[in-house]
Parts: C-alpha cells; sequence; structure tokens
C-alpha cells in the first residue's frame, strides 16, 4: 500500500500532535483508526487460542 502512496503515521494524536484541519489540508483522504495495548494483547490471545484448539 505504501508503494502506491499510502502513508501510515503510528502514535499520532489528533487534537494533540496535528489538527484535524492539518490533516485535511494535507491529504485527500483521511482515515483514523484507534486502538489500545489492551485491546491488542486480547486480540493476539484470542488468535492463538484459535489456532491451538
Amino acid at each position: 500500500m505504501e508503494e502506491e502512496g499510502v502513508k501510515f503515521v503510528l502514535n499520532t494524536n489528533v487534537g494533540k500532535d496535528i489538527t484535524a484541519e492539518e490533516l485535511l489540508k494535507k491529504y485527500d483522504r483521511v482515515i483514523l483508526n484507534s486502538t489500545t495495548l489492551e485491546l491488542q494483547l486480547l486480540e493476539m490471545v484470542i488468535a492463538v487460542s484459535c489456532v491451538c484448539v
């Protein structure tokens, strides 16, 4: 996806590190994703449990 011009920006807080207005001026499309470390760990545990069963 990066080869096609998609840019992934991690660990950025919209409203703190960059404003929504700046994002919309800088990029044609903006997709926001929010997750927590706890949710990521839970998803990994579920995935491992599913593979082992």
